[in-house]
């Protein structure tokens, strides 16, 4: 159990930063977009690689990975 004393040393001890909201330009933005749209078709081209080593038996999967994978890929 925390005693009172042990809840204000902790309150006491909590340094809160002040973050400053930045003000990206529509260029930035787009550029920031277009990184996050490589990044994702690498990986749909790795997991694509995955599937189809899946597919042709080279590798074996667990079950539950399999039925873990498709929930995640409905989601998305």
């Amino acid at each position: 159990m925390i005693t009172n004393g042990q809840k204000g040393n902790r309150a006491k001890n909590i340094k809160n930063a002040p973050v400053v909201n930045v003000e990206r330009s529509a260029k930035e933005l787009t550029a920031l977009l277009d990184a996050a749209e490589r990044k994702i078709k690498e990986q749909d081209e790795i997991i694509q690689g995955l599937q189809q080593q899946i597919d042709s038996g080279a590798v074996s999967v667990n079950s539950s990975f399999i039925d873990m994978a498709s929930t995640i890929r409905g989601k998305y």
